[in-house]
């Protein structure tokens, strides 16, 4: 369940190198929007149109804060699985050859979920080849 996951792994985990604030804006976004919404799924099963219509009732600014959360959450998960780095930051949007990122929740232009598909699934498979 997201909600174990997020408390039991990533907060410790994050604790190690992250400011007090930053984990203070992480449980509190986490508490107030994505436990309520999302805390009984598993991560990897929220489907994104979900998210999408979840963030769409939002103000930018709050959207932004749900993402980067998810967003962070979801690295760690990635870490703690021994997924690449290379392979996790491309999905995150921190590197030059990722075109996937989760900027598409926030600013969804039309067409844009099954191009971003298909360059996650060309990177995921390079990476393992």
């Amino acid at each position: 369940m997201l909600s174990w996951y997020f408390y039991e792994v990533f907060i410790p985990y994050r604790m190690a190198y992250l400011t007090k604030a930053t984990i203070i804006r992480y449980k509190s976004c986490f508490r107030k929007d994505i436990a309520l919404r999302f805390g009984d799924y598993e991560l990897g099963d929220i489907p994104h149109v979900q998210i999408q219509t979840w963030i769409n009732h939002m103000t930018y600014a709050k959207a932004k804060r749900c993402i980067t959360t998810l967003k962070a959450t979801h690295e760690t998960l990635l870490q703690h699985a021994g997924i690449a780095n290379t392979v996790n930051a491309a999905i995150h949007g921190h590197s030059e050859l990722s075109s996937v990122g989760y900027k598409h929740y926030l600013v969804p232009g039309e067409g844009t979920v099954t191009p971003a598909s298909q360059a996650m699934g060309a990177l995921i498979y390079k990476e393992l080849a």
